[in-house]
């Protein structure tokens, strides 16, 4: 039987797997380490405990920090909450401070209510590196109206993002029109993510998210996938997961460092 705890072990080993795939890991006093090649954003730059329980916490914090400095990266590490609290407790004494909440829910094949019918129908269509420029683009249109990404629309940066998809985005179709994406991991032990669920603000609360989350978990778990999970970190995203048969397991927490009254030894410094 599947247990919250096993369940939890899953994703964060999943998420050391999808960090790997942009960044080389680096091994550090009881830490994974992934710094991105290009991006300086701490979002993009952070470590992942190795195991629960970090030995010597306030060495292997210090050598961590130094290892951010010499790469010229704000310190941060994220984690699930539930994988090791004791961490959690343990990083505000030294001068870490959480700057990232984010609920997390799963949904496995057993669970999933595939009978979804939203009152909206919608074409579904998997974006590939086959897919046209035009669905490329729309793709992107929705990303920057939902979060505001700015990324370019001219005709070569929309090849090369076509050209380096190693996820698989999934487009919403209603009478025609763009309305939603949703993406979808790649998969590792059966495993997979879905994340940056938006619908534009004019086609909301139409039930089109709960539809499109319908379609991707059918394919998901018809090609062999036995969990899946998302962040929901808004009440949109978490309804519409929750329809979809989806459960609360887990927090995603992020921590960041700030170089002030820190607690070790006089003399000690992390950047």
């Amino acid at each position: 039987m599947t247990t919250i705890k096993n369940i939890v072990d899953k994703i964060q080993d999943y998420q050391r797997f999808y960090a790997s795939l942009e960044c080389k890991p680096i091994s550090e006093s009881g830490f994974t380490v992934y710094f991105h090649e290009s991006d300086p954003h701490p979002n993009s730059n952070f470590a992942i405990p190795c195991s629960p329980e970090i030995p010597e916490i306030k060495e292997s914090l210090r050598s961590l920090c130094k290892l951010f400095e010499s790469k010229g990266r704000k310190p941060r590490i994220e984690f699930l909450e539930e994988y090791s609290p004791s961490l959690s407790k343990e990083l505000p004494s030294y001068n870490f401070f959480e700057e990232m909440r984010m609920p997390i829910v799963c949904c496995h094949s057993n669970t999933f209510q595939y009978d979804v019918r939203p009152p909206t129908p919608i074409t579904v269509k998997e974006t590939t590196n086959q897919s046209t420029l035009s669905e490329i683009r729309d793709i992107l249109l929705i990303q920057r109206e939902c979060f505001g990404h700015s990324a370019p629309l001219n005709e070569e940066s929309l090849i090369a993002y076509r050209e380096s998809l190693t996820i698989s985005p999934f487009l919403a179709l209603l009478d025609g029109r763009p309305v939603a994406i949703v993406f979808l991991g790649p998969t590792y032990d059966k495993i997979s993510e879905v994340f940056g669920l938006a619908t534009r603000p004019l086609f909301r609360r139409r039930g089109i998210a709960t539809s499109l989350l319908t379609v991707v978990f059918q394919k998901a778990f018809d090609s062999g996938v036995d969990l899946l999970f998302a962040s929901a970190g808004s009440e949109y995203s978490f309804r519409a997961f929750v329809k979809n048969g989806s459960f609360p397991c887990a927090t995603l927490v992020g921590y960041g460092w700030r170089p002030i009254a820190p607690q070790f030894e006089e003399g000690d410094s992390y950047g």
